[in-house]
């Protein structure tokens, strides 16, 4: 194997200072939003109570209710804050959505006397008026730690814990099967946690005019509206990456930089492949490609039953989701591939490795052996750990090492 090339032109140092400079202004940028971010997070009240005083929920059980939705890998069945899977509904948004009706119905009988439908126009635009109001009013004591709710948002949240109980239990969620979430406690930290992401949503933070999620999910019913900042921010940074991609392919074709101009002054590569006699290990890396053939094959059945959720809850007439929901296999369908790409990489860099150096190194084979055993290792135990949380097999914490989250 050989290769034949002009050496007359040659890269420009400045694109490797570009890429520097670039790699730490962007690097340092990503690490300054993030404390931003996490400087600005929501607050988790040490407990949330009734104008009577009556606690409604706490702290600890916010936090076991992000246990239970991550244990039951709901992120991968719908999203939290827009972040997630799409089958099932955003989280954070239902329960407002749910909790603003909820609020429309209890104004109109305490006022009126009557249900919302009942209304005249002009006493429903009351009410419509009312819900944004009580919603977004920010009644978090961050002294005491306490958060409190008004007579209406408690009831609502008597509601919501009965609606997340059937939509778990009665196979109202798409994906899903019957009593997917069964264990009481659970429904109910879960509950907490949905209606603390709502709170956090729909609640303008301390003297300002927008949430704590920049007024995310849209809810005209709860007030949610798009903020001006969210408009001036995304336009601005279309415009940024826009404009400097333009800027940078101006550049790269003005002045070439080392890289670039006429065709008659670029790097003329011939190149003549002869392969030499396969080395012990390059002969033993066959079986990484048999299961990157496999990995991807599993993908692709996992991506068309991902599909058929979309209309049916069976595979071409099999029972799937009794055995398999929705959110495992999305699980697994994103894990093979991560799995397939790996093993490709690895194995081709093992291949290649050799031909460049042209010798190999001792034990090389016995290595390549000892790699894919544990690549198996991972790759098993990834999926099956994957299987077993998904249907509660691990007790205590061992769903976070070894299920949905960890593997």
């Amino acid at each position: 194997m050989s290769f034949d090339l002009q050496p007359q032109e040659k890269l420009s140092p400045l694109w490797r200072i570009a890429t520097f400079v670039v790699m730490i202004v962007g690097f340092s940028i990503l690490g300054l939003v993030t404390r931003i971010a996490y400087d600005n997070t929501p607050p988790i009240p040490k407990q949330v109570v009734s104008p009577t005083g009556k606690v409604l929920f706490t702290e600890e059980q916010i936090i076991a209710g992000q246990g239970v939705f991550l244990k039951n890998n709901l992120m991968e069945h719908g999203t939290l804050w827009g972040h997630g899977a799409y089958l099932g509904p955003d989280y954070s948004a239902s329960h407002l959505h749910e909790q603003a009706l909820t609020l429309q119905e209890l104004l109109a009988h305490k006022i009126y006397g009557k249900s919302f439908e009942q209304l005249n126009q002009y006493e429903q635009g009351s009410i419509l008026h009312e819900v944004p109001q009580i919603l977004k009013q920010n009644r978090y004591d961050s002294s005491t730690g306490t958060l409190t709710f008004t007579e209406e948002e408690s009831q609502a949240y008597a509601h919501s814990l009965n609606y997340w109980k059937d939509y778990f239990t009665l196979g109202l969620a798409p994906g899903l099967p019957k009593n997917y979430i069964a264990n009481p406690q659970d429904q109910h930290t879960l509950t907490a946690f949905f209606a603390w992401a709502a709170w956090a949503a729909v609640t303008n933070r301390p003297n300002e005019e927008f949430t704590y999620t920049n007024n995310f999910p849209y809810d005209p019913l709860a007030g949610n509206h798009p903020s001006a900042d969210a408009y001036l921010w995304s336009a601005i940074s279309l415009i940024f990456i826009l404009g400097v991609t333009g800027l940078v392919l101006f550049i790269v074709s003005k002045f070439g930089l080392g890289w670039g101009g006429s065709i008659k002054n670029r790097h003329v590569c011939e190149t003549r492949l002869t392969l030499p006699a396969l080395t012990p290990s390059q002969k033993t890396l066959g079986k990484y490609f048999v299961i990157v053939a496999l990995l991807f094959l599993f993908q692709s059945l996992a991506g068309g039953a991902l599909a058929h959720y979309r209309v049916e809850s069976s595979f071409y007439g099999l029972p799937l989701l009794d055995y398999l929901p929705y959110n495992l296999l999305r699980t697994w369908h994103l894990q093979l591939s991560i799995f397939w790409i790996a093993t490709a990489w690895i194995a081709g860099g093992l291949f290649i490795a050799p031909l460049l150096s042209g010798s190999e190194p001792r034990y090389q084979k016995f290595g390549v052996n000892l790699l894919f055993g544990a690549l198996l290792i991972v790759i098993i135990g990834s999926l099956i750990g994957e299987y077993l949380s998904s249907i509660n097999y691990f007790q205590g914490d061992w769903w976070f090492w070894v299920g949905n989250q960890g593997s």
